[in-house]
């Protein structure tokens, strides 16, 4: 069965994200210090429920900042969020990325445009990154956070899993949802997730502990919060796992030159770790990986460090 924009759509209706927390910590430490805070026009495109939206207006607060997503009601809770936190610079329009992008957004062009993790959930990635490099500035920044294929490989199984389900039994996202649940608790899977964890993911998980309990001090988690956090990991009906060099050869494509991979400044297992040549260990292999282009290099601590998400900039080619 082939998933389509309105199978896409018809989740975030269901399940509006990010409901509540919103992983300021990925802007602040991985996007913010490595990009030009002289913006004027700023995208973030694929805003949901405008979390990280509101976070870019306030860090680029001089910037005319403009939320784009196709489901109303993340729109909705999107424009409360951005009226409770008192941001002026910030508006949000309905948008479906493979769409030419069109109305008051489509009549300025971006110098600063960002698409946080949500390239990898569209139906045809070439387009929509068509669409996007119309309303970029032939200067501008693209800003790109994407899922790492061999870092989610334990949360991809079990989205397959859940995927499976809904071939054969053509159940509701709510029913798939309660499915997921019940599958997670099954013995062989859990020893499954810890004889299969990626050499990265102890430092990984003691990094989100570590900042959830700085981030959530005093903060209650809803269960449609919780609701809403794993129908995206686990329900989503279309995530394309491809590898860190196929995303950028697919951007390249799309009228985009590659200008840096973001490196993790903190141990914390989101990204491929600052130097990371210094890491290993054999001098060879360190010779052997230093010879490599960027791409070809990228790809081998991609598999190597396997994160869980890839940060990338691109220009205008």
């Amino acid at each position: 069965m082939k998933m389509t924009t309105a199978d896409v759509r018809g989740l975030y209706e269901e399940f509006p994200f990010p409901y509540g927390g919103n992983h300021s910590d990925l802007l602040h430490r991985y996007i913010f210090p490595n990009v030009p805070v002289t913006a004027s026009n700023v995208l973030d495109a694929g805003c949901g429920t405008g979390n990280l939206a509101v976070e870019i207006a306030q860090h680029f607060s001089s910037a005319r900042v403009m939320g784009l997503d196709f489901s109303n009601a993340s729109l909705t809770r999107a424009r409360e969020l951005c009226a409770a936190a008192n941001v002026q610079n910030l508006e949000f329009q309905h948008q479906d990325l493979m769409q030419p992008i069109a109305g008051p957004a489509g009549e300025r062009r971006y110098d600063l445009v960002f698409n946080i993790g949500v390239l990898m959930v569209t139906p045809d990635p070439s387009t929509c990154l068509r669409n996007l490099r119309r309303v970029i500035t032939d200067s501008g920044l693209f800003v790109i956070l994407l899922y790492g294929k061999h870092g989610r490989i334990e949360i991809e199984l079990e989205r397959d899993l859940v995927d499976h389900l809904r071939q054969s039994t053509h159940r509701s996202n709510r029913d798939l949802l309660a499915l997921h649940r019940k599958f997670a608790l099954e013995p062989e899977l859990r020893r499954n997730r810890f004889r299969k964890m990626p050499p990265v993911a102890p430092r990984l998980l003691w990094g989100i502990v570590r900042d959830r309990l700085l981030s959530g001090v005093g903060r209650t988690v809803s269960e449609a919060e919780l609701d809403a956090g794993e129908a995206d990991q686990y329900i989503h009906p279309l995530v394309h796992n491809w590898t860190a060099k196929e995303w950028v050869e697919t951007i390249q494509a799309a009228g985009f030159r590659l200008e840096r991979f973001f490196y993790d400044p903190l141990p914390n297992g989101w990204c491929v770790p600052t130097n990371p040549l210094s890491q290993l260990a054999n001098p060879s292999s360190r010779a052997l990986i230093a010879g490599m282009n960027p791409v070809d290099q990228y790809e081998a601590f991609d598999l190597i460090f396997r994160p869980m998400l890839h940060v990338i900039s691109f220009r205008p080619a």
